[in-house]
């Protein structure tokens, strides 16, 4: 009876240490898996800053030529078309701000 018993110890604490080594496994791939989702979400933030930072300074050049279409253009069909370039730069500049406000709340939400 103590043989068995002695077995059956000995059995349970080998399937105790597999359970270990198995969890220890699962959480150094689930801490690399995380590392890498803060990188990629890092390298994310960094593109979303840059691209919106580099679309805004000619878009606001843009804005400020088509300022300048719309208090000197003599030409009745260049005249009509300046609502809709206007109407276009504002929903780029919309999106530009949506990118912006994404970036700077991806970098206050990293821990």
């Amino acid at each position: 009876l103590a043989a068995a018993a002695l077995v059956l110890t000995a059995s349970l604490v080998h399937a105790l240490i597999n359970a270990i080594d198995a969890l220890d496994a699962r959480r150094r791939e689930l801490d690399q898996q995380r590392m890498e989702a803060e990188e990629a979400s890092d390298r994310k933030t960094r593109l979303l800053t840059s691209v919106s930072h580099d679309l805004r300074t000619p878009l606001t050049t843009i804005n400020l030529m088509a300022d300048l279409l719309k208090s000197g253009a003599r030409n009745a069909d260049l005249q009509a078309k300046i609502p809709a370039l206007a109407q276009t730069l504002q929903a780029n500049a919309l999106v530009l701000s949506d990118m912006e406000g994404a970036s700077r709340f991806a970098k206050l939400s990293l821990p």
